[in-house]
């Protein structure tokens, strides 16, 4: 929806010529909207008809009006059975699509929406159910389980609509889904509304959708969300210690910090409550009800920082949300799009940084070309900054306080517990040491980072990088246009890692640039800058620094045999192309050597016979 202020567009549709009722009408109205989106105005006429519609358009776009206002007009308010069912992939969607439809039908007659999802009590959602719930918006696999204990109706169902399913089949509910639909009456009105359009979602238009309108609405430049997108290279500092630094002076109202896994949101946020900051968790595998108070204290502001996974982040809208990070950068970039959508909303600004480890540079590449937006590389806050802005914070409020009215009780307890035995400067500095003992105003001085490694676009959009798994996808090594790549004797049979690696050659070398390190089962590739100097190769080759074993650290020759033995294979590795073929020709050359130096021997004993017989 737009906003109601007038517009001198004339492409806008105001809602009365879209033919809805006067009812939903004046409810839509009194929540402040006067014009449709497009996904709305060319959607509800369809819809409205009777025709199944495929929809696709972005998250934000208004969707859930699009196909709520009309369904809701074609409800029968006498009949108390389901009427109308939408699917949802996760809970927070389930409860703001039912939120919706009781803002929409304040005045139609009686209309009862029910969210069903898993985490709530059967018996609550039973006793709804018989109690005559037209509208159910439910989640697909608390839905099936209904269906299993026969709990629920859905003979009368006139319409269903799959909201966000992609997003529905990336989490695993294909089945469910079809489950479902098999129950659905044949005569029964279906719309699917779709970000992206897989594989999966053309199946199920085909084999469940008749005859569909499409509806298809591009991004228009200009709307869309004001979010300012950064990247932080991890060095120096470890992520725990960027993410404190960041929270402390970026100024947000609220934040969501993006993990991968449930474990990890767990460690994070463990981590940010030991260290002052206002914290709470938000996974799959939380109760509704600890789900519910959470996002609640994050409205009410009594939580400013959500730490937070993918599946358990899906459909949130909270608009003071101003800032998102992502501790763990996403492996499939349609997840970073979600995460970033989660600010700049209801037309505020928004900023994202992204935390991105050596080995993700590829997938930050891979990120940067689907959204087709270069991302701003941002710098963790130094010691010295840290120091700067804690004094100005500190300088602020103390000034505040100078100015409060309320100091008489504290004035009075200064004979008793301010020493006069010390000069005035001296009972000051020990007075801002004890205020500041937990956000320190003198921090120690840093040492420059060694190993900055680079974030290299040209040679990312070379390199034909494999998104999913972030391996080279070439099968020989081009190279960076600024390194050169080496080979190390040991690998991971020999049990060695990337900090032994790394340590060895800062030790001796001058902090030259590392880049790519890929450790294989009996050798490690390494990129290094071009033109090593011969010193640090042989001085790394003499060293036995790791396991105790001898090192051999050469440069990949491309035009020898490790042309052939050292290509990668199906599987990403570099190893020996030739297999059992090429193991029996190195087995039958090395029997037929061994022929010849026997025929050798055999020829001298002959000799040395004939000569001293």
């Amino acid at each position: 929806m737009t906003d109601k202020t007038p517009s001198n567009n004339n492409n806008e549709v105001s809602f009365e010529e879209l033919g809805l009722p006067t009812a939903i009408v004046d409810a839509v109205h009194d929540l402040g909207f006067k014009y449709a989106t497009p996904i709305q105005s060319q959607a509800i006429p369809y819809l409205l008809q009777g025709r199944d519609i495929l929809g696709l358009a972005q998250t934000g776009s208004g969707k859930t009006a699009s196909f709520m206002l009309p369904l809701l007009s074609n409800l029968d308010p006498k009949l108390r059975a389901v009427q109308i069912l939408v699917l949802t992939p996760t809970r927070e969607l389930a409860n703001q699509v039912t939120q919706a439809t009781t803002d929409f039908s304040k005045y139609l007659p009686k209309v009862n929406p029910l969210a069903i999802y898993g985490g709530q009590s059967y018996g609550q959602q039973i006793r709804s159910l018989k109690a005559g719930a037209q509208v159910v918006i439910a989640t697909p696999g608390r839905l099936v389980d209904h269906i299993t204990r026969e709990t629920i109706n859905l003979n009368h169902i006139k319409a269903v609509v799959l909201d966000e399913a992609d997003e529905m089949l990336s989490m695993g509910f294909a089945d469910a889904l079809e489950t479902i639909l098999s129950q659905i009456p044949e005569t029964a009105q279906t719309a699917l509304f779709s970000a992206t359009m897989p594989k999966t979602i053309e199946s199920i238009t085909a084999k469940h959708l008749k005859d569909p309108a499409q509806v298809k609405i591009h991004k228009v430049k200009g709307n869309e969300p004001k979010i300012d997108q950064y990247y932080w290279l991890q060095y120096q500092y470890s992520r725990d210690q960027a993410l404190i630094r960041f929270l402390e002076v970026e100024s947000y109202d609220a934040a969501i910090i993006f993990v991968k896994t449930k474990q990890g949101c767990n460690e994070v946020c463990e981590f940010l409550l030991k260290n002052g900051v206002a914290a709470a968790c938000l996974h799959g595998d939380m109760s509704q009800e600890v789900r519910e108070s959470t996002l609640n204290g994050l409205r009410n502001e009594s939580i400013n920082v959500l730490v937070a996974t993918d599946v358990a982040a899906r459909g949130l809208d909270i608009d003071r949300i101003d800032l998102v990070i992502n501790y763990e950068l996403p492996n499939e970039k349609e997840n970073y799009v979600h995460r970033v959508g989660r600010t700049g909303r209801a037309g505020r600004e928004g900023r994202s940084i992204s935390f991105v480890g050596e080995r993700e540079r590829a997938n930050l590449y891979a990120i940067e070309k689907a959204c087709n937006k270069e991302l701003r590389e941002i710098k963790a806050p130094t010691n010295h900054e840290l120091e700067l802005f804690r004094r100005a914070k500190f300088k602020k409020e103390l000034e505040s306080k100078i100015n409060d009215s309320n100091l008489e009780n504290y004035t009075k307890l200064i004979d008793e517990l301010i020493p006069t035995d010390y000069e005035p400067n001296q009972v000051l500095a020990a007075l801002l040491n004890l205020a500041t003992a937990d956000r320190k105003l003198v921090l120690p001085s840093e040492r420059p980072p060694r190993n900055k490694f680079t974030y290299d676009r040209e040679y990312y959009s070379r390199a034909r990088i494999n998104v999913r798994n972030g391996r080279y996808d070439n099968n020989r090594y081009n190279g960076s246009p600024n390194k050169d790549l080496y080979v190390l004797n040991l690998g991971r049979n020999d049990n060695i890692n990337v900090k032994d690696i790394i340590k060895i050659i800062n030790k001796h070398s001058d902090g030259i640039t590392i880049g790519n390190i890929r450790i294989n089962n009996t050798n490690t590739l390494i990129e290094l800058p071009k033109n090593v100097s011969p010193e640090v190769l042989a001085n790394v080759s003499k060293d036995k620094g790791i396991n105790g074993k001898p090192l051999n650290l050469r440069r990949f020759e491309q035009n020898n045999r490790y042309q052939n033995n050292y290509r990668r294979n199906n599987d990403g590795e570099y190893g020996n192309r030739g297999g059992r073929n090429q193991t029996q020709r190195y087995y039958n050359n090395d029997r037929r050597n061994n022929n010849e130096r026997n025929n050798f021997r055999s020829e001298n004993r002959s000799n040395f016979k004939k000569r001293y017989n």
